[in-house]
């Protein structure tokens, strides 16, 4: 049976500790000591306010960023704002334009079933948003103008593209400005050819589009919407083409303070812009601006400082403190310590004075050398 105590208290690691108790406290207080807590206190509140403040004032986000491949989407409309308008130098209007050039809006759509893509077209209007476009004229690298006289898709008209501009299946649209036509529309009021190349021997578009930014210190609204422009200079006697190519952004934003509290806004952004310019004599289409999508996706993780976070902060401050208090205690409580603990078992009369007022019921007068009896565990 000893045996098995004996085997038993060798493999106890959850064996009761004892604490050495002076004056009914395990540790022994100096002057020194409550100043320290005095300063670990006022740590305390500081080092609280200090990392709290992002907690309350949203200043101070932590961002990550990363791609992925989608298959993109993106609808345009004439709310989507995406216009042009062509001048001469200086801004000068062009007169008779509807007898020079046709505008219109190419729809590429891909039919899997038929393996071909189909080109939809679309004809032009003017523009509606004037608001936004003179609200955003601080935006515009073209010289001021009238809103009126921009072309944008035509109302009640959304053009669905989808997939990477350039991939084998994909939607996209054109904005093409060719040599005028005759046709019912204009009253077969074209000018000749060679007036038209004359005429349009060097003109600019001014293309105005929509496009977004990340403010992530912005809370309540961070991503940002505005209408700029590009000019671009042109020719009857050159083929010019633009690409604008559009990425899905998502904006992930956890505002919450102690549990995740996550939102999502979806939309999209300016990626590349890139242009070519042929010289062709005899070309019909004079300028070519291509909308499409890439098939990378951005997506923004904003997140703020929790409750949590801060405790462990302000816990980590309060523990390296600790640390450096009871290292300069060690040296400094150590005699008054000693002395004291001497003074206490030698001074056996007021040991066992104020053992009886603080343990009426546990401490018995004892004889004047018979200290063990006066131990207290």
């Amino acid at each position: 049976m000893e045996t098995v105590k004996t085997l038993m208290r060798n493999i106890d690691r959850v064996g009761y500790s004892p604490k050495l108790f002076y004056g009914e406290n395990t540790k022994f207080k100096t002057v020194l000591g409550g100043i320290f807590t005095i300063l670990l206190v006022i740590l305390t509140l500081l080092a609280s306010v200090s990392f709290g403040q992002d907690i309350w004032k949203r200043a101070n986000p932590t961002i990550l960023i990363n791609n992925n491949f989608i298959e993109p989407t993106l609808n345009i409309g004439q709310d989507t704002i995406i216009g042009y308008r062509l001048f001469y130098t200086g801004g000068v209007k062009i007169p008779d334009l509807d007898r020079l050039v046709d505008i219109f809006v190419l729809h590429s759509v891909f039919k899997p079933e038929l393996s071909v893509a189909t080109l939809t077209r679309y004809e032009v209007t003017k523009c509606n948003n004037a608001d936004v476009y003179k609200n955003n004229l601080y935006n515009l690298t073209s010289l001021i103008a009238r809103a009126e006289d921009y072309y944008c898709v035509p109302n009640n008209v959304t053009l669905a593209l989808m997939g990477k501009y350039g991939a084998p299946i994909n939607n996209h649209m054109h904005l093409r400005i060719a040599i005028c036509k005759n046709k019912t529309e204009n009253n077969n009021g074209c000018y000749p050819e060679s007036v038209i190349r004359q005429k349009m021997a060097s003109f600019f578009v001014s293309f105005i589009y929509k496009d977004s930014y990340i403010d992530a210190k912005d809370f309540l609204s961070p991503v940002k919407y505005y209408v700029t422009s590009n000019t671009l200079k042109s020719s009857s006697y050159n083929f010019r083409q633009d690409a604008y190519i559009y990425k899905n952004l998502s904006f992930v934003s956890d505002s919450g303070y102690i549990l995740p509290d996550v939102q999502t806004n979806n939309h999209v952004q300016l990626d590349s812009i890139s242009s070519t310019t042929t010289g062709d004599m005899n070309t019909e289409v004079f300028t070519n601006v291509i909308i499409g999508l890439t098939n990378i996706k951005t997506t923004y993780h904003r997140s703020y400082v929790k409750v949590q976070d801060v405790s462990a902060q302000v816990g980590g401050i309060i523990k390296f403190f600790l640390i450096i208090t009871d290292y300069l205690l060690s040296f400094y409580a150590y005699v008054p310590y000693l002395e004291a603990v001497y003074g206490s078992m030698f001074n056996q009369q007021n040991f066992n004075e104020n053992c009886q007022k603080k343990h009426p019921n546990k401490v018995e007068p004892t004889k004047k050398h018979d200290l063990t009896e006066n131990v207290i565990f």
